[in-house]
């Protein structure tokens, strides 16, 4: 039987603008299991990316609980959610958010430095290894306004697993390339090998690789 190791117990999330309050989600239960492939879909505006930032503690919720094993992501800490992120949380945002000054290579790698639970030459080592597997090892060293946004993409994917995170949030990481037609086929493998992918997306193809889907 599979462990829950996410549930979401009646998250709301809101907005005041105005003076005007704007709801977002509205009571949301949501059981997430070690091992699954969870998608999440809904069209544009719907609330994916929020739900996301919820589960994730990104964001925080309004009202309810988000609980990861037992412990309740709304009322934790800012500094106990840091810790979580960089240690049991990946993340692949729909933007990406490289830092623009820093290489491919050093995108990948600063994220397996905070972590520190890695030698530097593991992390440099692991970070070399992933950028291969996704046909980017010939750009590492080029900044990210010097490569393509296809390129982009698999360096943030890179970032996101170096840790080997026990849960993947990943909000639209298809968006800007197609992943069955431009993607390595390691990408796929990569992600399976995570406890959880949870991929936000509109398009309904793209659920093929999901074997659970919820929508929101």
């Amino acid at each position: 039987m599979k462990k829950c190791i996410l549930s979401a117990k009646g998250i709301s999330k809101s907005f005041v603008h105005n003076g005007r309050q704007t709801h977002i989600l509205s009571h949301i239960d949501l059981d997430l299991y070690e091992g699954d492939f969870t998608v999440i879909m809904g069209a544009s505006g719907s609330g994916k990316s929020t739900l996301l930032y919820a589960l994730s503690g990104m964001d925080k919720a309004t009202a309810g609980q988000v609980l990861y094993h037992e412990k309740d992501l709304v009322s934790m800490r800012e500094k106990e959610l840091t810790r979580l992120r960089c240690t049991d949380f990946g993340f692949i945002f729909q933007q990406m958010h490289l830092v623009s000054n820093l290489s491919l290579f050093e995108n990948v790698a600063v994220s397996g430095y905070l972590n520190k639970k890695k030698t530097a030459s593991e992390i440099k080592q692991k970070a070399e290894e992933l950028l291969d597997k996704m046909n980017a090892a010939h750009v590492k060293n080029h900044l990210p306004s010097q490569v393509s946004g296809g390129e982009q993409q698999r360096c943030a994917i890179a970032r996101a697993v170096i840790n080997m995170p026990r849960m993947l949030f990943a909000d639209e990481p298809t968006g800007s390339v197609e992943l069955v037609q431009h993607y390595p086929k390691e990408i796929p493998v990569i992600l399976f090998s995570l406890s959880i992918l949870i991929s936000l997306i509109t398009d309904r193809h793209n659920v093929r690789f999901s074997s659970r889907v919820s929508v929101s």
